[in-house]
């Protein structure tokens, strides 16, 4: 069946570089032990060590990688966007920070949230979210790059998904960045049209 409902933008859906940015990194113990939800925000590692080369990729434990090259282009579509940068074994990839926050409407796709954590409060799973649909479209327009309100994912590969605004992704792809997929961010106007 076809889908009724506008598209505003897409979801970023890297490949994984093979590879952890906190958990391989002597950082495990930033993670609830019982349901792996990140309780330590600012901790960052010194290197990566990377398995697989992408312009866009996505480690493991839910951060997007970005190379020197992507970091160009993500730079000059989004001007005031800021950027950690890290030393990897296959030269210098960047991590963009400071992303506002969209809302997604997890009703629309029956979110499921999963092992309640008695020790953080967190959960074990978060899921499954796509498509996505947004609750206010005007949160997401054609040059934005936002991140979702909630992390989905189960244990600590947990993610906030990254959103960017249609006219932004159609510049990205004239690029051809190893690595950029995605999928649809609807519009708050469409409807289920599954039971």
């Amino acid at each position: 069946m076809k889908v009724q409902g506008k598209v505003v933008g897409q979801v970023l859906l890297p490949y994984d570089i093979d590879a952890y940015f906190y958990v391989d990194n002597g950082m495990s113990n930033i993670f609830c032990v019982d349901c792996g939800t990140r309780l330590d925000r600012d901790v960052r590692p010194k290197f990566l060590k990377i398995g697989n080369k992408f312009d866009i990729g996505s480690t493991y434990d839910g951060e997007l990688i970005l190379s020197e090259r992507s970091k160009l282009v993500f730079s000059s579509i989004f001007t005031s966007l800021n950027f950690e940068t890290y030393p990897t074994d296959k030269g210098v990839y960047s991590r963009p920070c400071d992303l506002g926050f969209v809302r997604i409407d997890a009703d629309f796709r029956n979110i499921e949230f999963s092992g309640k954590c008695d020790l953080c409060g967190g959960y074990k799973e978060i899921g499954p979210v796509g498509p996505a649909k947004l609750i206010c479209d005007e949160d997401l327009w054609d040059f934005n790059i936002l991140q979702s309100d909630l992390e989905v994912g189960f244990g600590n590969r947990k993610r906030r998904l990254i959103m960017i605004g249609m006219a932004a992704f159609s510049r990205m792809r004239q690029k051809k960045l190893s690595g950029l997929f995605s999928g649809p961010v609807y519009s708050s106007s469409l409807s289920r049209w599954w039971k």
